[in-house]
C-alpha cells in the first residue's frame, strides 16, 4: 500500500518517506487524488483561455449494459506533435475504455492511456467523478477523480490493453505484441461511492479515441496521425464479443468531424484508424 500523502511524477512515487520505484505492478490510491480535477478540465477555469467551452475531438463507441472488462489491440499515432499553453501540454492523445456506472451519484470513470510528451511516453491514468446529495444545498455535489501513472511505454510499441472492473478497483493492463511482455499492470483502487465490482453489476464499458485540450486552438499546427485500434473485444460474467454492431449501443464524434483528417471505421466498430488535426 502506497504512503495516503504522495504524488506521482515520472516512474517516482513521490511519498513522506522518500522516492518509490514504480514497477510494472503497481497498486494506486485513488482517494488521496480526489482534491484534484480531470486533466482535461484542470486548465480550463483560467480565463485567459478564448474557448474554456472545448476540451478537443473525441469518438466514443458505446457498448451494452452489465460488462466488467474490455480488451483491444491499439497500435499508436505514427505521428504526434503538441503545443504548449500555460506552461503544459496542450493537447493530449488519449486511447481508454469508458467504464460509466448506472445513476449520477456512483458516476463514472475512463480507464487506459495518454501521451505525455515532457517523458516521451504513454502513461496509464483514471478520470471521472462520483457525486453524493448535499441536503443543505439541496444538490447533488461532483467529487473529480484523477489519477495515472508513467508506464513508459513508447509510440513506436504495438501493445494490447485490458481494463476490468473489480471491487472498488479498476485494473489496467498493458501487453506488448510482439513478445507479450507487461508492460504495466497498474490497480487503481477507487472510492466506494462508485460501486465498481467484478461483475460489472452497474456498468457499461465504452471506446474512445480522443485529441483532447486544455485550451482549444483550431489552428495551432498540433496533431496526431493514424491512431488504430484492433480486436476489441467486450466482456461480461457469461461471455464476451468483439465490439462490432450487436455489441454497439451507439457511436458519437464530439463536437463534430471538422478536424478530423481520416477516419476509416474499417471493421464497425472494433478496428478503426483516426488522424485529428488543428490547422
Amino acid at each position: 500500500m502506497v504512503d495516503s500523502s504522495y504524488n506521482v511524477e515520472g516512474s517516482l512515487a513521490i511519498t513522506d518517506s522518500g522516492n518509490i520505484p514504480i514497477p510494472n505492478n503497481y497498486e494506486l490510491y485513488a482517494e488521496a487524488l480526489y482534491g484534484e480535477a480531470p486533466i482535461e478540465s484542470k486548465l480550463q477555469a483560467n480565463n485567459s483561455c478564448p474557448n474554456p467551452g472545448m476540451d478537443g475531438y473525441h469518438y466514443i463507441v458505446k457498448g451494452q449494459y452489465g460488462r466488467y472488462s474490455a480488451s483491444g489491440d491499439i497500435n499508436f499515432p505514427h505521428s504526434i506533435n503538441v503545443t504548449s499553453w500555460d506552461n503544459k501540454q496542450n493537447e493530449v492523445p488519449y486511447y481508454f475504455f469508458q467504464v460509466y456506472q448506472n445513476t449520477y451519484a456512483r458516476g463514472g470513470l475512463d480507464a487506459g492511456l495518454f501521451y505525455n510528451v515532457f517523458t516521451n511516453t504513454w502513461h496509464t491514468f483514471i478520470s471521472g467523478w462520483w457525486a453524493y446529495w448535499d441536503s443543505g444545498r439541496g444538490r447533488y455535489e461532483v467529487v473529480p477523480v484523477w489519477a495515472s501513472v508513467n508506464a513508459n511505454i513508447r509510440s513506436n510499441q504495438q501493445v494490447n490493453m485490458v481494463v476490468t472492473t473489480l471491487d472498488n478497483a479498476i485494473n489496467i493492463r498493458v501487453v506488448d505484441r510482439s513478445n507479450w511482455k507487461l508492460l504495466a499492470n497498474h490497480m487503481y483502487h477507487t472510492n466506494s461511492n462508485h460501486q465498481y465490482d467484478s461483475r460489472g453489476t452497474y456498468t457499461t464499458f465504452g471506446k474512445e479515441t480522443s485529441f483532447a485540450t486544455h485550451c482549444y486552438n483550431p489552428t495551432s499546427g498540433a496533431y496526431m496521425r493514424g491512431a488504430f485500434w484492433t480486436n476489441v473485444y467486450f466482456y461480461w460474467t457469461s461471455g464476451y464479443r468483439l465490439l462490432n454492431t450487436q455489441e454497439t449501443s451507439s457511436t458519437e464524434w464530439k463536437p463534430d468531424r471538422l478536424k478530423v483528417t481520416e477516419f476509416s471505421n474499417i471493421i464497425p466498430h472494433y478496428q478503426d484508424r483516426i488522424s485529428i488535426e488543428y490547422r
